[in-house]
């Protein structure tokens, strides 16, 4: 599954987990946030120590050498065999910052997402060039989500200068992220209108990849989410309208993993399949949970009940295919150890239990 070309060449892509085009702008951002005083996320990791994470098996060759074996480890999916050359390199005492930005790379390619913001933390402390310094400090925020750090994350995108000028790439990227914190924040119509905003105006271009997928599925959440708060333990007029309105949230659901699915981006792919997976799952649950209306006889509400455990079950049908395709979009891109992978491949498991 071939990913759209990067707007900028650095090793910040799709292979890395957390790809995306025209991210000057946010990264920007962040290190503002954590150069000035009074503005730094309330949020620190442990300090990094690369004693352990080496192991005793004695790696030989220049720096350059094993650095470029780790790239290529990592690329190819042996997280552990990167980060043991990596760790190798940093406790011969090496200051160069570029090791210390790939061991954190490979930490996130390992989803150990806290090792890896305290190794993008120290990235920083070594005065690196400045793009790398604005790679490390874009990846560090994109960190703070996936450990739940939205406050952090949010304050580090709210330090955005609003009256210098920036290229439409970057305002989209920027405006896309304000957007996600806003709503991960549970500010949602304010996040929301945001994030509609910034979507029409990178319609149809080739910018903003990544952050377009992860805002789309941000949107695709908040219809879920509203599709799993009506339950049907009502009388039998209300749940006729909850029906309805959760078939159109779904629904709406639906439409934003197409646009999803367009992009290309395979993290936020596999994310939608599985969000969409355990909403049609929840769905089934609930509906054969629902009170039959009391007006029927006995005879009718075994009528009812059948109709309704049909109907249960089609909906653990579209369940299980929308895990098969996650799994398809896995093993089309060689993701099948990605964690929103493992996750389809065990409820997909459970469901032909």
């Amino acid at each position: 599954m071939k990913s759209p070309p990067p707007l900028y060449t650095t090793e910040v892509g799709p292979d890395s987990s957390h790809g995306q085009g025209g991210a000057f702008l946010f990264c920007a951002i962040v290190f503002a946030v954590f150069s000035l005083a009074g503005c730094a996320p309330k949020w620190s990791p442990s300090p990094f120590d690369a004693e352990r994470f080496a192991t005793s098996t004695p790696f030989s060759g220049s720096e350059e050498d094993l650095l470029s074996q780790a790239i290529l480890a990592r690329k190819e999916g042996d997280a552990v065999g990167a980060i043991a050359r990596l760790s190798a390199l940093e406790t011969r005492g090496t200051d160069n910052p570029r090791v210390l930005y790939q061991l954190a790379i490979a930490f996130e390619v390992a989803e150990d997402f806290e090792t890896a913001a305290a190794v993008y933390i120290e990235v920083n402390t070594r005065d690196p060039a400045p793009q790398l310094r604005r790679d490390a400090s874009f990846r560090l925020a994109l960190c703070l989500w996936e450990l739940d750090k939205n406050k952090a994350a949010f304050r580090a995108i709210r330090a955005l200068p609003e009256h210098t000028r920036y290229s439409l790439p970057d305002r989209i990227t920027a405006d896309l992220a304000l957007g996600v914190a806003w709503i991960r924040m549970d500010r949602k119509r304010k996040g929301k209108a945001q994030t509609l905003r910034a979507l029409v105006a990178a319609e149809g271009s080739e910018i903003a990849h990544w952050m377009r997928s992860m805002a789309l599925f941000t949107l695709m959440e908040l219809e879920l989410q509203a599709a799993s708060s009506l339950d049907f333990q009502v009388r039998e007029k209300k749940q006729t309208v909850r029906l309805n309105a959760r078939v159109a949230h779904i629904k709406a659901g639906e439409d934003r993993l197409r646009r999803v699915m367009q992009l290309n981006e395979v993290d936020w792919m596999l994310s939608g399949w599985l969000a969409l997976g355990d909403a049609y799952a929840l769905f089934a649950e609930d509906l054969a949970q629902a009170p039959a209306p009391k007006k029927l006889t006995k005879s009718q509400q075994s009528v009812y009940k059948a109709l309704i455990k049909e109907q249960a079950d089609t909906l653990r049908v579209k369940s299980a295919k929308a895990y098969e395709w996650g799994v398809e979009v896995a093993t089309r891109s060689a993701r099948q150890d990605h964690r929103s992978a493992r996750l389809l491949i065990s409820r997909l498991k459970a469901l032909s239990q």
